[in-house]
């Protein structure tokens, strides 16, 4: 019977009135996730506050907390941290947990296992056996540890293991470790099988002794670097057909979760999920495969969510072909379906002038208002000095494509950005887009310039204040510079100022904020 313990009251609370929750099926909880790799012994509360603050606008629920130790070989059975490598510290997995749970997420702890001295081999290969399992420092005490700490910190779900594609065929010692596991932790179990063509976890032959069916959904789709978004739908929903016969053949009564699943913002990551062999950035890639995961997957019955592969909090300087959304329009995208009443609206045409809000500016003919993304991809029929008009509430403004005019937005009104959203420039861009309006933030903000070599692209010359009392943070982002040369100051809440990647910012304005200041280094 499936078990439901700590996952429906967040989950209830998170989507009551949402129709994001079409996503799911029923009384099980959908879990909106998001994969946080933990790469090193400690997090900085900084870091690790913005990426949080910057899921939870985006309608993440669901945290899975990967954090890796080490045995040496295929064949050792003895499994510890290793501080030089990539282990975290049990206090730095309890402080993550906290942080989650403080936002309203549930936790999904997810111990992994690496090799630290066989670079010829991966987990996946990994023996195993019964001394494996049972001898003292093997797995079968890596897990029950883990598991005391999920215990304690009243974690939702927990992994038994990851893409152990030779051990898990090990049937006697799994249940045994599974029973082991549950008389000390009363959550949920999972175990996370790699993707595998065509079955999945075709030799886990005890799935009924966990909750959930795990996949690392790292499925190739099109086979070619520049599918159309058509063609991206129609991959996933042929594997998720697919998914959904082996499910009903091998383990009918489970959901299926995505454990892992995610796209680098490369040509041709739809081909080459677990690494795309191209170098070129195309984050319009990257978008089109989560919107077809998503809409392939809502509304089966059987699926309760996916994880996207990954956040690093550590990792201030992420490249902009990197597997991480934020600033990006693959990060609208998830928010599209997972926040009630965002929308990707329309794209700026400029045909009714420069007003902004004349309603045939926009190719879908309707003014972009309160939760909603739009985009500038054109030379904007030549009307490139806008005119807010008054006060426009957006979540983000994207400038996308190398056709994309330099833009002018005129003094005179405010854009409200909304929690979660702000500015992206992609790195297909190649002019410069100015702000002399002024920006109101209504809780953590992102400006982001994917430029490459560090080229100026956006310059806000406007004030920059608070809307609300939240947590204001504005994050600087991305490879390419910007200016921001009007006052930042507190408003309603107070500002905080929060700038990694590879760009360079002049943060020049006569700024009184009182909020931190952070620089990732």
């Amino acid at each position: 019977m499936q078990r439901f313990h700590r996952t429906r009251s967040i989950f209830v609370a998170a989507v009551a009135g949402c129709a994001a929750s079409a996503l799911g099926a029923g009384d099980i909880p959908y879990h909106k996730g998001l994969d946080l790799a933990l790469f090193s012994q400690t997090v900085d509360p900084s870091r690790l506050n913005f990426f949080l603050d910057n899921a939870a606008a985006m309608g993440v629920d669901h945290l899975s907390i990967n954090h890796w130790w080490f045995q040496d070989n295929i064949n050792s059975t003895q499994i510890a941290p290793n501080f030089s490598k990539y282990s975290a510290s049990d206090d730095t997995i309890r402080q993550v947990i906290d942080a989650a749970h403080a936002r309203g997420m549930a936790v999904q702890l997810r111990p992994i296992v690496d090799l630290a001295n066989d670079p010829s081999h991966w987990r996946g290969e990994i023996t195993g056996g019964s001394s494996w399992f049972n001898n003292a420092g093997g797995y079968g005490d890596y897990i029950r540890h883990m598991a005391d700490i999920a215990q304690a910190k009243n974690v939702e779900l927990f992994s038994m293991g990851v893409e152990l594609e030779t051990v898990q065929t090990q049937e006697t010692n799994w249940r045994n470790l599974v029973t082991d596991v549950r008389s000390r932790f009363d959550g949920d179990l999972v175990y996370g099988a790699n993707w595998g063509n065509p079955a999945v976890g075709n030799t886990v032959n005890w799935w009924d002794a966990v909750d959930y069916v795990g996949i690392d959904a790292y499925y190739p789709l099109t086979g070619v670097n520049n599918p159309t978004p058509a063609q991206l739908l129609s991959a996933w929903t042929a594997r998720a057909n697919q998914i959904e016969a082996w499910r009903n053949s091998v383990a009918p009564t489970k959901q299926i979760l995505f454990t892992e699943v995610g796209y680098q913002a490369l040509d041709g990551a739809n081909a080459a999920p677990y690494g795309a062999t191209s170098s070129t950035v195309d984050m319009r890639e990257q978008a089109d495969c989560y919107r077809a995961l998503l809409i392939a997957l809502s509304g089966r019955s059987w699926f309760s969510g996916a994880y996207w592969w990954a956040w690093d909090p550590n990792n201030v300087h992420p490249a902009a072909g990197d597997y991480e959304n934020f600033g990006k329009p693959a990060y609208d995208v998830m928010g599209s379906f997972y926040v009630p009443g965002y929308t990707i609206g329309g794209n700026w045409t400029g045909a009714g002038g420069a007003n902004f809000s004349a309603a045939n500016s926009w190719s879908n003919g309707t003014v972009p208002g309160n939760l909603t993304a739009v985009t500038f991809n054109s030379s904007g029929g030549g009307n490139t000095n806008i005119n807010l008009g008054g006060a426009i509430n957006l979540a983000r403004l994207t400038f996308d494509t190398s056709s994309t005019a330099a833009h002018t937005f005129q003094a005179g009104g405010t854009i409200t950005l909304n929690s979660g959203g702000g500015i992206t420039i992609t790195n297909t861009v190649i002019t410069t887009q100015t702000f002399n309006n002024a920006f109101a933030l209504s809780g953590p903000t992102i400006f982001a310039n994917w430029s490459a070599t560090n080229l100026q692209r956006l310059t806000i010359n406007g004030p920059i204040t608070s809307a609300t009392t939240t947590r204001n943070q504005l994050a600087l982002f991305g490879n390419g510079s910007g200016q921001l040369n009007g006052a930042i100051t507190d408003g309603v809440g107070t500002i905080a100022l929060f700038k990694a990647g590879d760009g360079t910012w002049a943060v020049s304005g006569n700024n009184t904020f009182s909020g931190a200041t952070y620089i990732g280094s």
